[in-house]
């Protein structure tokens, strides 16, 4: 029995097997925020897309730290993807959080009178 595909089956098999192999890698987030002098964690911090209001995304679900400092982000983002994180009274802090439960030490603004 021969077998023989048409020209539209094979330019869509092409087709689906190139974007198959040039999706980026994406991965799930998460992390441990900790005051950078106390090493204490902190509770609160919010996690959001870093310029969200120029690219016209957002987290599905707010994001923001435990009590134990820790934070998931359970969507699948590109791995370039930036994240803001930031709470009144500390420094804010942007990065890819590229990699799986890392430490994040945030600075707190000390205030002094002059």
């Amino acid at each position: 029995m021969k077998t023989s595909f048409n020209i539209p089956t094979l330019l869509l098999l092409l087709v689906v097997g190139t974007f198959a192999t040039s999706c980026k890698p994406v991965s799930e987030r998460s992390g441990v925020v900790v005051d950078s002098k106390t090493g204490e964690p902190i509770a609160g911090v919010s996690v959001e897309i870093y310029m969200k209001h120029q690219v016209k995304d957002s987290l599905q679900r707010k994001v923001s730290t435990g009590k134990d400092g820790s934070f998931y982000i359970a969507e699948k983002r590109p791995a370039d993807q930036q994240f803001l994180l930031e709470k009144n009274g500390y420094i804010s802090f942007t990065s890819a959080l590229p990699n799986a439960g890392d430490t994040i030490r945030m600075l707190k603004i000390e205030y002094y009178n002059q």
